[in-house]
């Protein structure tokens, strides 16, 4: 199967490596954000979270070369990231209620990402990775689960730091996708 890439400066780069590269730098750049806005503009930048995040898992869904299983998973992810954004936008919802909507939300997502991780077989820094992210998604939604009292500014700061984390775990995961697919690549080239 063939799957688009590009060579810049020599290096080939695969476009799975690019969009775990885009959910890492898009869960940063929220996270960091997350700590400078006003507790009045949170909706919107979650909204908009899930919404940009649904797209890339959709995109990496549709680029991964795994068993249909996990890019099924995968495509949930996005899809459960679309909906709430959507949950976002149309009802905007108090502050308890988005609480557990954030808090479902990274459960969902969680598990759903370690779950694919399971059925990932070939790259085993493919699957450590995907399952760290769900690991630590899962973490973050059951704290904020049992933290009822948890005031928005708290809920931004959850979500900030899950963001960085996820967005350093998503940009190290590309880094060990680039790895393997070069050294795939090598590995073809030898045997070739």
């Amino acid at each position: 199967m063939y799957t688009p890439s590009m060579e810049v400066t020599g290096i080939h780069i695969s476009w799975r490596w690019v969009v775990l590269v885009l959910r890492g730098v898009v869960a940063i750049a929220a996270g960091i954000a997350a700590f400078e806005i006003s507790a009045g503009a949170a909706k919107a930048l979650l909204a908009a979270y899930f919404a940009a995040d649904g797209v890339l898992a959709l995109v990496l869904a549709a680029r991964l070369h795994v068993p249909l299983g996990s890019r099924l998973l995968v495509a949930a992810d996005g899809v459960v990231g679309l909906v709430v954004a959507v949950l976002l936008v149309a009802y905007a919802p108090g502050i308890p209620l988005l609480i557990l909507i954030v808090s479902l939300w990274a459960i969902a997502t969680g598990v759903l990402e370690f779950v694919a991780a399971v059925f990932i077989p070939r790259i085993s820094a493919l699957s450590w990775g995907i399952a760290l992210i769900g690991v630590a998604s899962c973490g973050v939604g059951i704290v904020m689960l049992d933290w009822t009292n948890l005031a928005e500014i708290g809920l931004l700061y959850f979500f900030a730091a899950y963001a960085i984390i996820a967005g350093l775990l998503f940009l190290a995961l590309a880094i060990a996708v680039a790895r393997a697919v070069r050294t795939g690549r090598a590995k073809n080239h030898i045997a070739g």
